[in-house]
């Protein structure tokens, strides 16, 4: 997705930075997951979450699972470079193939069906995914894929990305600021500089996606905003809720 369409993110751009706010914060994530599973949309959907994810997954002793629900609209390339990320975390992958870019025409039932039963399998204790308001980005692929997710698991817990990605087009630069605040139970999970390089890692996993320019924007994001932000569903999903969608 190079994280996403260029134009949806710039779109939500105003949106996101008007709900950057002060949020709780922890350095050591999900320590007590045993078995995660992440469900995203395209392949290298998983870079913004590589910094939780790498911890838990290559360095830790947690088992984790990826789900990605489209091969990004490149066939073989995008499936090969996903499942050298998957590899990376030590995950076990299940790539599907709906069209990218066509979530208005996914089997939502069938995927439904699809995500519950690997998550079963997997003996799942975690789920992350997008939040289904806003996708990160906007895409709309994100978002139903969170809708899907949500419809899909009901007795475990699950965890919604409230990280929004902003970028700067003269010069490219990349933002993460969180979807919300602390009383929407976002939760700021702070990386370490080895937790950040896994970023850098996977994005180079998918070279047909980033170019070094990509690069150079996420090596010079500060460290003090350097993070990744999370909230649990049953909390950000309230209707209490202040986490802004999309225009």
């Amino acid at each position: 997705m190079r994280f996403v369409s260029l134009f949806l993110a710039l779109a939500c751009a105003t949106v996101a930075v008007a709900r950057t706010r002060s949020v709780r914060s922890d350095e050591l994530p999900l320590r007590n997951a045993r078995s995660i599973v992440w469900v995203g949309a395209h392949p290298d959907d998983e870079v913004v979450v590589a910094p939780i994810l790498a911890p838990l997954c290559r360095d830790g002793s947690a088992r984790c699972t990826f789900i990605v629900l489209t091969h990004g609209g490149s066939g073989d390339v995008r499936a090969d470079e996903e499942r050298a990320s998957a590899s990376y975390f030590n995950a076990q992958l299940t790539h599907l193939d709906n069209p990218d870019g066509g979530a208005d025409r996914w089997d939502a039932d069938a995927l439904k069906q699809t995500i519950a039963t690997i998550i079963k399998n997997a003996g799942a204790d975690l789920v992350i995914t997008f939040d289904p308001r806003h996708g990160s980005s906007c895409h709309p692929d994100h978002r139903k894929t969170a809708e899907i997710v949500l419809d899909a698991v009901k007795d475990i817990e699950i965890d919604l990305l409230e990280t929004r990605i902003i970028y700067d087009a003269q010069p490219f630069a990349i933002h993460f600021t969180p979807a919300g605040s602390a009383t929407d139970g976002v939760v700021r999970f702070t990386a370490s500089d080895s937790a950040w390089q896994s970023m850098i890692d996977v994005m180079r996993l998918h070279p047909s996606q980033f170019d070094q320019s990509w690069i150079d924007a996420i090596e010079s994001i500060p460290e003090i905003d350097r993070a990744v932000f999370l909230a649990r569903s049953d909390v950000a999903l309230r209707a209490a809720s202040n986490i802004a969608g999309c225009p």
